[in-house]
């Protein structure tokens, strides 16, 4: 059994490797310092009992500018959540582990746009391989990149993750 939750210093960081240096490095170097100082909320999956990262990922609050965003908004910018990062450690690929990081983080998003005005969650996505994965769970290109992607809080709720 996975357990998903938010990043503390007894977490076993070293060992994660996903394949991509500038990941990997976040997660040990900069997750814990970005955690203290708010600037961000890391979350980490492991197995029950166990303190190795098999994943994670990272949220923010952030915005973007009116006209990045197909729909018709107010000539402001306009609030999201960053899923800044989300990696998954290579030996537990092909475990949908992804995913579950994924609608975690889009729970997450949810939860907090029934507080704070919040209209989508975005991400940047490495390269194509990664925007694939986020194309599959509805989310939509913004205007300014083509790995610039967006899914309104409302498709979100429509989802019933």
């Amino acid at each position: 059994m996975i357990t998903i939750e938010r990043i503390t210093s007894h977490h076993d960081r070293r060992s994660f490797d996903c394949g991509v240096e500038q990941l990997n490095a976040y997660l040990l170097k900069y997750s814990g310092q970005h955690e203290r100082k708010g600037i961000g909320r890391t979350y980490v999956a492991t197995r029950d009992g166990e303190t190795r990262v098999l994943g994670y990922y990272t949220i923010s609050s952030s915005g973007v500018a009116f006209d990045l965003v197909p729909e018709n908004l107010p000539h402001h910018p306009v609030p999201v959540a960053l899923v800044g990062r989300l990696a998954v450690d290579v030996t537990a690929r092909r475990a949908r582990l992804g995913e579950t990081l994924l609608i975690h983080a889009l729970r997450s998003a949810q939860r907090a746009a029934r507080i704070v005005g919040i209209y989508a969650v975005v991400v940047n996505a490495l390269d194509e391989s990664a925007k694939n994965f986020y194309l599959k769970y509805g989310f939509q290109e913004l205007s300014d990149d083509h790995l610039h992607l967006y899914l309104p809080v409302k498709t979100i709720e429509r989802l019933n993750l």
